[in-house]
């Protein structure tokens, strides 16, 4: 029997939002595509995340949303970017804005919030999620069918240079940033009222930039001051950056790259932009959120933080015994099944029960596994012992671990810069981890599948992204 299924997100949140707000519209009808009876869901067992799509939906999605990003023209293309930044702007300050009043607001005000809420993430969907989510896989495939006469590592040399973005992704802003900070602190002192200053407008400006979907961590002015200090510590930090726009003339100078392989290669930077751009803005949006507006909701009806993040205008009107008991059930095992523009849920053993029945793939037994099998990223082979991350929230990180994870946002930049290698279960050429690790030059091996699964901290591992292979060495026991 074949398995109909597609998984493309695995990750920690543990919280119904904003996932319920992702697929609950009509957007096959708005993208021009027939369901057919083809379902999009959302697993969540414990707070870990299955991402699922059927096989056949999201190949047709893929090869239209591709077809609408080569149909655009490069100026076309970043109006598109720009509309999606917007988009994922508005919908932070949907959340930051309510978050101001929730001393005054009543039941029916969250409800008007959720919708509200809700709304503004379709229009993120509309003009950013649905391009790189589901073109980004056709594009690739399209690209390595354009160097497939070439030699493997100079297919890898172009594909790596030509796909790291030219222009400021917005995570990319906010590093920058810091690094003028470390400037004027080298100029004028940490303590200097200048710095004290900047720093200060810097933390009200990005305080929740670290704060992921979960947190708790935010760059508060202590926090800011002492990245500052460790940057000044380390003198990676003054070590000039690539010119990338030169390096990618050089390259397509050297290969004599043809005008329809700069044009895929321009739409998959834009495609890497777009999903930076909505990873950034989630985080905000994500603080508001779980950190304000759903524990303040569980105040009023006497809830844990933990189980406030699975509230939803639904379990509102429930009786307030009702709503834990489902609360209770959804922070065990949650899931939401959008077909033919209609929404199913499913909660506690009914959702594990319904997702089983799905025959979706993915939990294997891999016991047995000696190594692992990716895609380069970015060269480079190193050993060192593994940690696996959920979320990117801790604090005994050491210098020269080998970070293992589901995928990489903008907030995991700092552990990224100390880690000696990267894998990643998901992910492709224009994924975050890989462009990251281009930037930094560290080997970086993505879309394992089932890293996380295999893996264990203080895993002795060799990663050979030379040949995208991970060999276990020695299992920590």
């Amino acid at each position: 029997m074949e398995n109909k299924w597609h998984i493309g997100r695995t990750r920690y949140t543990p919280g119904a939002w904003p996932l319920t707000s992702y697929f609950d519209w009509p957007f096959c009808e708005y993208f021009g595509i027939e369901n057919k009876g083809r379902a999009v869901l959302h697993y969540l067992d414990k707070g870990n995340l299955l991402a699922v799509w059927d096989k056949t939906l999201l190949d047709e999605f893929g090869n239209v949303m591709l077809n609408k990003v080569l149909d655009l023209t490069p100026t076309e293309l970043e109006n598109l970017r720009q509309k999606g930044i917007t988009a994922c702007a508005d919908n932070a300050k949907v959340a930051e804005k309510f978050s101001l009043f929730l001393d005054n607001a009543s039941l029916d005000d969250y409800k008007n919030f959720f919708k509200d809420f809700r709304q503004s993430y379709h229009e993120i969907m509309k003009y950013n999620f649905m391009y790189w989510l589901t073109a980004v896989d056709k594009l690739e495939i399209k690209i390595k069918k354009e160097l497939e006469n070439l030699p493997e590592n100079e297919m890898r040399e172009i594909i790596s240079t030509m796909t790291t973005p030219t222009k400021e992704s917005s995570s990319k802003k906010v590093d920058n940033e810091l690094l003028r900070l470390v400037e004027l602190a080298k100029e004028n002192g940490v303590n200097s009222t200048i710095t004290k200053n900047a720093i200060k407008d810097f933390s009200k400006k990005y305080f929740w930039f670290p704060y992921e979907y979960v947190g708790p961590n935010i760059w508060d002015e202590e926090t800011v001051t002492n990245k500052v200090n460790e940057a000044l510590a380390d003198p990676k930090t003054q070590e000039k950056q690539d010119d990338v726009l030169e390096k990618q003339k050089t390259c397509a100078t050297k290969y004599g790259l043809s005008k329809n392989l700069l044009k895929l290669f321009n739409a998959s930077q834009q495609l890497a932009l777009m999903q930076d751009d909505r990873k950034m803005y989630m985080s905000q949006a994500a603080y508001y959120l779980n950190n304000r507006i759903l524990p303040f909701l569980g105040q009023k009806f006497g809830l844990e933080r933990d189980l406030a993040l699975y509230m939803d205008e639904e379990l509102i009107d429930e009786k307030t015994d009702d709503m834990i008991a489902r609360l209770k059930a959804r922070q065990d095992c949650y899931l939401t099944l959008e077909i033919n523009n209609g929404r199913q849920s499913f909660e506690g053993q009914a959702a594990r029960d319904k997702f089983n029945s799905l025959y979706i793939t993915g939990q294997d037994n891999t016991k047995s596994t000696k190594e692992l099998k990716g895609q380069i990223a970015f060269a480079g082979k190193v050993t060192g012992k593994v940690r696996v991350l959920k979320t990117s929230q801790i604090d005994d990180f050491a210098d020269g671990d080998i970070i293992v994870t589901g995928m990489t946002t903008p907030d995991f930049a700092p552990l990224l810069k100390r880690a000696a290698a990267i894998i990643t279960n998901e992910g492709g050429i224009t994924c975050h981890a890989a462009i990251v690790a281009r930037e930094l030059k560290k080997p970086c091996i993505i879309g394992t599948k089932i890293a996380t699964q295999v893996l264990k901290d203080g895993d002795l591992v060799e990663v050979d992204a030379d040949n995208g292979v991970v060999k276990i060495l020695g299992k920590n026991k």
